[in-house]
């Protein structure tokens, strides 16, 4: 079986989003430091005092920066709902389809070594996701013996190679049915 992995998409759409908002509040705010800078040098005094344009342009930049660092976080927060909002009616879809068909999907943590699977896999399995803490060893153990060498070897391909992992093999239920 192949296991997509869905979060690519959803991460390159978070990135692009943000990235958006946070190259507009850049460009906003360097264009206010910008003005006041102008300003600043434009109208500088010769006695030292700052005249008035300066003291206008000071204040804009106080009232403006903050408002618009305001607007930046209301529109980062939209784009996250919205985000949260597709990625929870993917999953939901994604469930559903997997129910229909009778598969599952699992993601390993390499640095903590833990699985997480979805229900699907429990299913499939036959264990109850409130008694069972799935792990690489528990797999393992669930696989038919005659088929676990040939997943060892395909985890270790694609751990080694990079290459997707894929692997048809039987597993064990724990009433021993095969």
């Amino acid at each position: 079986m192949v296991f997509p992995d869905k979060s690519i998409g959803v991460r390159a759409e978070v990135t692009k989003k943000l990235s958006a908002v946070l190259a507009l509040f850049t460009v906003c705010s360097a264009a206010a430091l910008g003005a006041l800078a102008w300003l600043t040098l434009e109208h500088r005094e010769a006695k030292g005092g700052l005249p008035a344009a300066v003291i206008a342009a000071v204040g804009i930049a106080v009232v403006a920066l903050p408002a618009l660092l305001w607007v930046s976080v209301a529109m980062i927060r939209r784009a996250l709902f919205g985000l949260r909002s597709s990625l929870e009616r993917g999953e939901a879809h994604l469930r559903e389809a997997q129910g229909v068909a009778r598969l599952g999907s699992w993601e390993r943590d390499f640095a903590t070594g833990k699985l997480a699977w979805s229900e699907g896999i429990y299913i499939l399995f036959g264990l109850d996701p409130a008694k069972f803490e799935p792990s690489i060893e528990a797999f393992y153990e669930r696989v038919h013996p005659e088929d676990r060498e040939a997943v060892r070897a395909s985890m270790t391909r694609a751990l080694e190679t990079g290459e997707r992992y894929e692997a048809d093999h039987r597993i064990v239920l724990p009433d021993g049915a095969v």
